[in-house]
């Protein structure tokens, strides 16, 4: 496996960030097996996130949204729609997914260099668009951190956590 060129925690997930540039099923098979999947956007924050967090220089990046087991039919990696229309979040861009290059468009990117739209120019905007899935990009990993590990003793549970918590307000509700 890949080793994550970085490493964040927001939006309860953990985001693992590669550089390396993969094809949307390597990047696919790296996620799975860290047991997580490739990103999906929850909402245009975490979007803002991911670009101001923990792009470093990339434009584009793979989203775990595709077609290729059912043309048309677009889904993330756990099978929910992914398509324009989903009650889901979505940003896809003008005209997309718009399957140039028939069935090789199969796969989804987020681009921050969107300037195809009919020949008219469009701003970096982080707008998603379908693309061949040999195509190669960075991508990032999203994990759901695993639960602390807990001791129990005298009918008391004790919590192991990484981080110091700052208060006693805070620590009292984990």
């Amino acid at each position: 496996t890949l080793k994550p060129a970085k490493t964040l925690k927001k939006f309860g997930k953990t985001y693992l960030y590669y550089d390396a540039p993969a094809t949307w099923p390597e990047a696919a098979a790296q996620c799975k097996a860290l047991d997580g999947e490739l990103l999906r956007p929850e909402s245009l924050a975490e979007e803002n996130f991911i670009e101001g967090e923990l792009l470093q220089g990339e434009i584009k990046l793979w989203l775990g949204c595709t077609d290729r087991e059912t043309e048309g039919e677009l889904k993330w990696m756990d099978g929910t729609d992914c398509t324009p229309t989903s009650v889901q979040y979505t940003n896809w861009g003008p005209g997309q997914p718009n399957n140039i290059g028939g069935a090789e468009g199969d796969c989804t990117e987020i681009a921050w260099d969107f300037p195809w739209n009919q020949g008219v120019p469009q701003p970096d905007n982080g707008q998603w668009n379908d693309r061949a899935c040999t195509a190669e990009n960075a991508f990032v990993c999203t994990v759901n951190p695993p639960e602390p590990p807990t001791l129990t003793r005298n009918g008391y549970t004790y919590k192991f956590l990484e981080s110091a918590i700052p208060s006693w307000a805070e620590a009292q509700y984990l």
